[in-house]
């Protein structure tokens, strides 16, 4: 900021313009600051300082330092870290009142805030009048504030074309806006229809599905006896324990061994049995014959019909069978040869008889 400035106030009964250059103060603070105003045909003077801002303010103001400095930084037209709000700005009202007659006469400059219709007096700041009036140069003051005029127009020319831009951007983007929710509506319009179209295809199911269970006819009566069957086949079939792989290995050999030593016995007809167990070489008489082989006739099938099939054995018992098995056909074949012979000879003393 420049280190000179032109503001312009109002006076409160004539209404006639107030010019005052605002001098900053070299090395000072930024309310440091030199004062020299003019009507026209007086010139006053006086000074600012940042460390006697206390003295100027009214006897009625409560509020802080603080807002006191942002009041008067912004009367005054410096530039502060903090700035006052437009709304507070609008309720300030500046005037600028002489009293005194001349050459002592003093510009008071009272700051007021307004709200509606109550005035409130924050503060004032007084300049005396000065004879010395070489300083007012009213061309250069003039000069100062069109300089100042362009600045600001250029200033605002550039935030207006800013401005500018920024609504068409919103303006694009208030359009994009539109045709997104245009396309979301649309979206969930057919969304909506098929999700309708998928329900009402599988209420078509459920009742279809509903009405062939309808048709469907079933005999209770007949259901719970199934279900009864069913349960009590499931309950007496008992469950069968998992045999180890070594016993049943050992199960199907001796099985394999039994099974080769029922097919090695000799199997012998019933009717060649011999009709008496061998007694020697005497003759017996037809009827102890006829006897002896009616009793063997009814003994012998049950003999072989009877006999128990083994289901499993040691390998040595296996041995010892068949060596007996093999000793029981020497005997039946040595009892088969002695039948013969007797049966001859039966014939021949059959015939001698005769004789």
């Amino acid at each position: 900021m420049a280190s000179t400035w032109i503001i312009r106030l109002v006076q409160d009964k004539t209404n006639s313009p107030i010019l005052i250059k605002v001098a900053h103060k070299e090395g000072g603070h930024d309310l440091d600051l030199d004062l020299l105003a003019t009507d026209g045909e007086v010139a006053y003077t006086g000074k600012v300082r940042q460390r006697s801002l206390k003295k100027l303010r009214a006897k009625n103001y409560d509020g802080n330092d603080e807002d006191w400095t942002t009041i008067i930084s912004s009367i005054l037209g410096t530039k502060t870290d903090t700035s006052i709000s437009i709304q507070r700005k609008d309720q300030l009202e500046v005037t600028c009142s002489v009293s005194g007659k001349d050459p002592k006469t003093i510009l008071s400059i009272a700051i007021n805030n307004r709200v509606e219709d109550i005035t409130q007096r924050l503060g004032t700041i007084e300049l005396p009048q000065t004879e010395d009036t070489d300083d007012v140069d009213l061309f250069g003051w003039a000069s100062q504030a069109v300089e100042k005029r362009d600045e600001l127009q250029e200033d605002a020319t550039s935030l207006k074309e800013q401005i500018k831009t920024k609504d068409e951007v919103m303006a694009s983007l208030q359009r994009q806006i539109d045709e997104l929710v245009e396309a979301k509506a649309e979206h969930e319009k057919q969304m909506l229809s098929k999700f309708a179209l998928l329900l009402n295809e599988k209420k078509l199911k459920i009742r279809n599905m509903q009405r062939i269970l309808s048709t469907a006819k079933t005999d209770q009566k007949k259901l719970k006896e199934l279900q009864a069957v069913i349960g009590n086949e499931a309950a007496g079939v008992p469950r069968r324990n998992k045999r180890p792989a070594d016993d049943t290995a050992e199960d199907e050999d001796d099985e394999s061994d039994s099974f080769e030593t029922t097919a090695a016995a000799p199997i012998i007809d019933p009717e060649r049995e011999p009709s008496s167990p061998p007694s020697g070489n005497s003759t017996p008489t037809p009827s102890e014959r006829d006897e002896d082989t009616d009793e063997d006739n009814l003994d012998a099938p049950a003999t072989y019909s009877n006999r128990p099939r083994t289901r499993a054995m040691d390998p040595e018992q296996g041995q010892g069978l068949n060596k007996t098995q093999d000793n029981e056909n020497t005997t039946g074949e040595a009892q088969g040869t002695t039948t013969v012979e007797d049966d001859d000879n039966d014939e021949t003393a059959s015939e001698a008889d005769e004789l």
